[in-house]
C-alpha cells in the first residue's frame, strides 16, 4: 500500500507539521510506502514588510498531486483543490468560533467554511479530539457523524520523557547552554510553549507575573507574528521590556526537543494559557 501525504511544509516545526512528520514516520514504521506531498509556505521581507505565505502556498497549490492507494491531508487547509483528499485530518475550526482572533473577514470565514463543508462532503475526517469532533458538528449540523473519527495525538517516547537530570541520557542529544541556564534558581519558573497569536494570550501569563515578583517566565517560541496577530505583538511590547527589566522573562526562540524536553522536565510550572486548542 502507498500513502500520499499532503502537508503544509512550513519552515519551523509547528504543531500540524509535526503532527504530519510524526505521522509519515509512523505509516513507515507499519511497513506503508508513503510519498510527500508538500505545499510550502515560505515568506521573506521586502523593505522590512513580511510578504509570500499565502502567495506561495496558493501557488503550489495548483501542482498536481500524486495519486497512491490514500492521499491524506494533513490539515484541511491543504485538501487538493482538485480531487479531495481521501482522508483529512481537521485539527480544529477555531477561526469559524473566532474569527476575530484571526483577522478574519466575512469573506475568509466564507473561503474558510467552503474548505471545510468540501472535506466533509467528500473525505473522511480525522479530528484531534472528541472537542474538534462537536465543534465541527456544532457549525456543521448536516455532517455526518460516522464519518467523523476522533484520533488523539500520542507522545514520541523517544525524543520526550521526564528528564529531571538537567541532561539527556539517551539519543545523543545535547542540550544548549541555553536551556539548562534558562531556569533561574530561587524563582518560580514558569515555562511556555507557543509561537505569538491572538488566542494565546501570553499577555494574561505576563500581566499576572507582574503581581508576582518571583515569578520568572521562560518562553519558547516565535515572538514575531504576521499581520492578523501584531495586535497581539503590539501588546505584548511593553509587557516583555517590563519583565525583562525586572529578571522576570526570557525568550529562547526556537529551541531543539532536547532543549525543549528538559525545560519541560525541570520547570516548576508548565504553562498554556491559550484560549482554545484542538487537542483539548
Amino acid at each position: 500500500m502507498r500513502v500520499v501525504l499532503r502537508y503544509l511544509d512550513t519552515p519551523g516545526t509547528s504543531g500540524i507539521k509535526r503532527y504530519s512528520l510524526a505521522l509519515w514516520h509512523a505509516l513507515e514504521g507499519l511497513g506503508v510506502g508513503v510519498r510527500p506531498s508538500r505545499v510550502l509556505s515560505r515568506e521573506i521581507k521586502v523593505a522590512g514588510r513580511r510578504i509570500g505565505g499565502h502567495l506561495t502556498k496558493g501557488l503550489w497549490e495548483r501542482l498536481p498531486v500524486p495519486r497512491g492507494d490514500l492521499v491524506h491531508a494533513a490539515t484541511f487547509h491543504v485538501n487538493p483543490p482538485r480531487r479531495p483528499a481521501d482522508v483529512v485530518t481537521v485539527h480544529d475550526v477555531i477561526p469559524l468560533r473566532h474569527p476575530d482572533l484571526y483577522g478574519l473577514d466575512h469573506v475568509d470565514v466564507r473561503t474558510t467554511e467552503a474548505a471545510v463543508q468540501r472535506t466533509l462532503d467528500h473525505s473522511l475526517v480525522l479530528a484531534d479530539s472528541q472537542h474538534t469532533k462537536n465543534e465541527i458538528l456544532h457549525h456543521f449540523p448536516a455532517a455526518d457523524p460516522s464519518r467523523i473519527v476522533p484520533v488523539h495525538l500520542g507522545i514520541d517516547f523517544n525524543r520526550f520523557w521526564p528528564d529531571v537530570r538537567q541532561a539527556p541520557v539517551r539519543g545523543g542529544e545535547a542540550p544548549a547552554a541555553s536551556a539548562t541556564s534558562a531556569l533561574r534558581p530561587g524563582m518560580l519558573n514558569v515555562v511556555v510553549v507557543m509561537n505569538v497569536e491572538m488566542r494565546k494570550r501570553l499577555d494574561l501569563l505576563l500581566e499576572a507575573a507582574q503581581e508576582l515578583p518571583f515569578v520568572h517566565v521562560v518562553h519558547v517560541g516565535h515572538a514575531t507574528a504576521g499581520p492578523r496577530h501584531r495586535a497581539m505583538v503590539d501588546r505584548l511590547a511593553p509587557l516583555v521590556e517590563k519583565a525583562r527589566q525586572r529578571g522576570q522573562y526570557t525568550q529562547l526562540g526556537h529551541v531543539d526537543d532536547a532543549d525543549v524536553r528538559i525545560l519541560l522536565s525541570n520547570a516548576d510550572v508548565v504553562m498554556h494559557p491559550s484560549m482554545d486548542e484542538g487537542f483539548s
